[in-house]
């Protein structure tokens, strides 16, 4: 399973902020906010500290690490101030979508200063990943394919579109070059600091 850092390193590296349209958050600003929930308290801090304003954005992409696995959600700030959900998980039952919309739910009230309930729904991918330990490369693959399809196309919304955008090609083989990809990038990283693209974000 990937580390936080590998994950946000990949984040930092391949995805860039698409200004007033799209932002791939590291997994620090879940993890900030899971953190909060759990003790009902009223965050220090506000998520721009760790990664902008996210009302400047249409679609705000969060990595979410929980219990040693990994999906993420999609959040779309409509035009009227509501917001929609869209958990992506590559294993049945990996996440608990309901407790993620919980949070969610109860970050935004805090943040806004007032009741924010966004609608929601669970995808998950086809094909699914087949063991227990490559959902950090799923979950990469999905984040920067629905980031760059929000970007090239720029709908009004995702709804229409985020099933679609779930399914595809990314099987066994694929998976397995992904990771080959990544280890090689981190090994040179180690080794001469510099990077390139990695095969995960070419798929």
């Amino acid at each position: 399973m990937l580390t936080n850092s590998v994950v946000d390193f990949c984040i930092t590296r391949f995805t860039r902020p698409t200004p007033s349209l799209s932002l791939a958050c590291t997994s620090v600003v879940f993890f900030f906010i899971a953190c909060a929930y759990a003790n009902r308290s009223t965050p220090n801090q506000s998520s721009s500290d760790l990664q902008g304003d996210w009302s400047t954005y249409k679609y705000v992409l969060l990595p979410i690490n929980l219990q040693e696995h990994w999906s993420f959600v999609e959040i779309q700030n409509c035009t009227d101030g509501s917001k929609l959900y869209y958990h992506i998980d590559s294993v049945q039952g990996g996440h608990d979508s309901k407790h993620i919309f919980a949070v969610l739910d109860w970050a935004n009230t805090v943040l806004a200063a007032r009741s924010v309930t966004g609608t929601a729904y669970s995808y998950e991918t086809k094909p699914r990943q087949s063991n227990p330990v490559d959902c950090g490369i799923c979950m990469l693959h999905y984040v920067y394919k629905i980031k760059t399809h929000i970007d090239n196309h720029k709908p009004a919304s995702i709804m229409w579109q985020i099933e679609a955008l779930t399914k595809g090609g990314f099987k066994v083989s694929k998976i397995s070059q992904a990771r080959n990809s990544l280890q090689r990038q981190l090994a040179k990283i180690v080794e001469y600091g510099t990077s390139s693209s990695i095969y995960i974000y070419r798929i």
